[in-house]
């Protein structure tokens, strides 16, 4: 993507930089959860991932300043979002367990995640691969919180910033499935 689309998504996905600071349901944040909240395994896998909204908003800035990247970089992108994939597939494991159905839709999204993933190996611009690596962990994890929450009566400006980042990643995925389709080279 150019560097004008990459700024535009830095604005459009700052919410999921911003949401894991600040309440999401009730009265806690998913950092409340990580550094002293009420003690829950469940809950701290739950949190974690949302922290990958700040690196996801922190590449999509630095493409914006240089589109080569070093192999140490993007392997740090692969390896924050292969543990984010994998503490969502924890959840998931767990959730089958408690919510039977609303595992089952959160493994269906995730698989849909992942078989993206996949295409978009084989058919996106090499330097894409690692923004769209980030951008589906997110989406496959925050998933899980926003449809678990998304009935509760105490929603907090977390989940609404959640909301929003969420849909700028799909719009981003979406330019670059897009372009990928055409057969468009990356500008």
């Amino acid at each position: 993507m150019s560097r004008r689309t990459n700024l535009i998504f830095v604005f459009a996905t700052l919410p999921a930089a911003v949401a894991p600071f600040v309440a999401f349901t009730g009265k806690y944040a998913p950092v409340d959860l990580i550094t002293g909240g009420p003690w829950d395994p469940f809950l701290l896998l739950l949190a974690a991932p949302f922290f990958l909204g700040v690196p996801l908003v922190l590449w999509q800035l630095r493409l914006c300043l240089d589109r080569a990247s070093a192999p140490w970089e993007r392997r740090l992108v692969y390896a924050l979002a292969t543990t984010s994939a994998l503490t969502s597939m924890f959840c998931f494991a767990l959730l089958q367990w408690l919510w039977p159905l609303v595992g089952l839709l959160v493994f269906l999204f995730q698989t849909v995640c992942a078989a993206l993933l996949r295409w978009l190996l084989r058919k996106a611009p090499a330097a894409e691969i690692p923004s769209a690596a980030l951008a589906l962990a997110y989406l496959a994890h925050v998933a899980l919180p926003v449809a678990l929450f998304g009935t509760d009566t105490q929603l907090q400006i977390g989940w609404w910033l959640t909301l929003v980042a969420a849909l700028a990643v799909i719009a981003q995925l979406t330019l670059l499935v897009r372009r990928c389709r055409r057969g468009a080279p990356a500008p």
